[in-house]
């Protein structure tokens, strides 16, 4: 399985270290992403948006990680001519919280998967799925499921979060 990231749609989505700088955030993400390689075994590319950070585009790739700062096109375009030039896009899942994106990737075959998921694959340890007893969480007796709790938790395992 090929996994394929929406840089910054996962960053904002999942409020990943949002205090930081965003230098900070990518790197994280990046971390995240490598961590997972290893456990998993999977391969994982990030796509960024890189109009407004040409500074960022000489930077060597993570060596679990491919990064591609996509050029003279967004990072979404990017994504979908990577996927559509895939030979079996079917090994690829495509995490984005991006309607339109998820859709263009579907229609080369590649599967797709929300932030959120992203996430619990990512800190399967640190993350709680919603419920599906909805009169539990109006009562407020459920723990927050939102990401901005999630992203709140994460942190405070991070040196730099307590």
């Amino acid at each position: 399985m090929i996994l394929v990231i929406d840089g910054y749609n996962v960053i904002h989505r999942a409020r990943i270290m949002l205090s930081e700088p965003l230098e900070r955030q990518r790197e994280e993400l990046i971390r995240l992403a490598a961590g997972f390689r290893q456990k998993k075994n999977v391969e994982a590319v990030i796509f960024f948006d890189s109009n407004t950070h040409a500074e960022f585009l000489d930077r060597p790739d993570h060596p679990l990680v491919k990064v591609i700062f996509a050029q003279n096109e967004s990072a979404d375009d990017a994504i979908v001519h990577w996927v559509s030039a895939h030979k079996n896009a079917g090994e690829i899942e495509v995490a984005t919280d991006d309607k339109s994106l998820r859709s263009r990737s579907k229609h080369w075959g590649a599967k797709s998967i929300s932030v959120e998921e992203l996430m619990h694959r990512f800190r399967p340890e640190s993350f709680t799925k919603p419920s599906n007893n909805s009169r539990a969480e109006e009562s407020g007796n459920e723990k927050p499921t939102n990401n901005y709790y999630i992203s709140q938790q994460i942190n405070k395992t991070l040196p730099w979060g307590k």
